[in-house]
């Protein structure tokens, strides 16, 4: 019984020791929540850094935005779309999902020399932009993270369905 204890206290030691050093080494990497998220290239839409995206926009979401269950994200993407409202406009959003696409993260990207950012173009450090979370559905369809355009301003909100419960965090 003691060797038992003592192998699983040296497995549970080494494994945090590897787990920090993966934490560390991510940490180093630029800060995705404010820096460039990706870039098109040939018509593709690829990601910068996706080892980092995802991990900072899991601790985001997580430690920020307080979602009743704890969300693991980790199906991303930048998809072009149209806003709706005051006017019709092309827009780019990162989305993300959880493993069985019930929930989805929603933040508008400003594209500049086909590269895609989540602060927006001439933000101070103290300026503040939105994040969206979409959580449920109705019969089929599943509430994902749009566009519209009210008093001139780009705002997000979630696809209209009754049953779709809206969390709306923001990024300093």
């Amino acid at each position: 019984m003691k060797k038992l204890f003592s192998l699983l206290l040296l497995l549970t030691v080494a494994f945090s020791c590897i787990k920090k050093e993966e934490v560390k080494s991510v940490e180093k990497k630029g800060d995705p929540l404010v820096a460039s998220v990706g870039e098109e290239s040939n018509g593709k839409y690829i990601f910068t850094d996706s080892d980092s995206l995802v991990y900072k926009w899991n601790v985001f979401v997580n430690k920020k935005m307080k979602p009743q269950d704890s969300i693991i994200l980790n199906d991303f993407s930048i998809i072009k779309s149209k806003t709706k409202g005051e006017r019709t406009e092309d827009c780019y959003l990162l989305v993300a999902k959880d493993r069985d696409h019930k929930v989805s993260l929603g933040a508008i990207l400003n594209v500049k020399d086909k590269k895609f950012y989540t602060k927006p173009e001439g933000a101070s450090s103290q300026d503040i932009y939105e994040v969206i979370l979409c959580n449920g559905g109705c019969n089929d369809v599943i509430c994902s993270p749009d566009v519209i355009v009210a008093g001139g301003v780009k705002r997000l909100i979630c696809s209209a369905c009754d049953q779709c419960v809206k969390v709306s965090g923001s990024i300093k």
